[in-house]
């Protein structure tokens, strides 16, 4: 069974009051009552652009991790 199948499955099995949960929190992700976005929102040109102003800076300031390093330490760990 896949993924998709093994979801269908378990929302098909729910009852109406979790199932309705489950529908209020996925619209959290497109919805928004509070100035700050949701992930999955639109963006605009500028605030993509500050965005990536950050994480240049983050670069700059030693706050991220090499992406090769990072799959290493991963992969060490859980034995991957």
């Amino acid at each position: 069974m896949s993924a998709y199948e093994t979801t269908i499955s378990m929302l098909s099995n729910l009852p109406e009051t979790d199932l309705l949960k489950v529908q209020d929190f996925i619209r959290t992700f497109f919805t928004s009552d509070t100035e700050a976005a949701g992930p999955y929102m639109p963006l605009k040109r500028d605030d993509i652009v500050h965005r990536l102003e950050e994480a240049r800076n983050h670069v700059d300031e030693g706050y991220v991790n090499d992406a090769h390093h990072a799959s290493d330490n991963v992969r060490a760990r859980y034995g991957l």
